[in-house]
């Protein structure tokens, strides 16, 4: 089982079948991935897969303004509206975020 790992809540795409690549977003194409499934072989052809990183730790240590904790989610809203021109041959995964408000930086990379 994977550290600081979470699988999706995919509340964030609207999901549905889209025949027509023309008119489908990004949204509606993506599909999801849990990491820690003991049954996750590796996959043919070209694949794609995104991960958030929520964390405020590096902004906070740097003397920033915090808010990177919030990028996962703004990326994914943001993205599922998107149109989608890769085709069917191409598949994009969303597998969830790293996040643990209470581990260390260095904690939360070595999970990435």
């Amino acid at each position: 089982m994977l550290e600081d790992y979470y699988q999706l809540d995919n509340h964030y795409y609207q999901r549905g079948p889209e025949d027509n690549l023309y008119t489908a977003k990004w949204g509606m194409v993506i599909e999801f991935l849990d990491l820690n499934d003991p049954s996750l072989t590796p996959f043919e052809g070209v694949n794609f897969a995104l991960i958030g990183f929520k964390s405020d730790k590096g902004v906070y240590i740097n003397n920033g303004r915090v808010g990177a904790v919030e990028g996962p989610q703004a990326i994914r809203t943001q993205l599922a509206k998107l149109p989608w021109h890769l085709g069917r041959n191409v598949r994009v995964f969303d597998v969830g975020d790293i996040d643990g408000p209470n581990r260390s930086l260095e904690q939360l990379q070595q999970s990435l």
